[in-house]
């Protein structure tokens, strides 16, 4: 069976744990060579030598100790803008549009770093974050202002 391009479970490193530790203890009662234990132990289960080399290291980091099964998200990551924060920033943008003020990108992430430091997003990410939530630039008579779109956009949504 191949392993090829599957995390190996806790259970699984800890059998090659066993089998390389087993392979060290007869590798020493026949003073062989430092690779031989490896070898056996990748042959003996049908993985690469290095898989076994990678597994030995990561139990020697942690200190002679298999660490947990973490889920590891693959894929595209989640939106970096909570949507929590989208009806504080439409808010935002709506009074400020009604003042006359003038609106960009930059104020509205100053506006969100002064209710709390921990929404220190890029301006890019803010911008893409903006866009989707249907927020674009227009001319006024005199300037370019950040304005709430006239339709909704309806986003985009990966079903995977």
């Amino acid at each position: 069976m191949s392993f090829q391009g599957k995390e190996f479970t806790q259970g699984m490193k800890q059998l090659v744990i066993n089998l390389k530790e087993f392979y060290d203890v007869e590798r020493h009662d026949k003073k062989l060579k430092a690779p031989w234990a490896i070898e056996q132990t990748a042959k003996g289960l049908g993985i690469g030598e290095a898989t076994v080399r990678r597994i030995m290291a990561e139990y020697n980091k942690n200190q002679q100790s298999i660490p947990d099964d973490s889920i590891k998200l693959r894929g595209k990551p989640e939106y970096a803008v909570p949507q929590s924060l989208q009806s504080i920033v439409r808010q935002y943008i709506r009074s400020q549009n009604l003042k006359g003020s003038h609106v960009s990108v930059d104020l509205v992430r100053n506006y969100l770093i002064q209710i709390n430091p921990d929404y220190n997003f890029p301006t890019t990410t803010l911008w893409r974050t903006l866009s989707r939530w249907g927020f674009t630039y227009g001319t006024g008579k005199r300037r370019s202002a950040l304005k709430e779109r006239d339709y909704y956009p309806v986003p985009k949504v990966l079903n995977i």
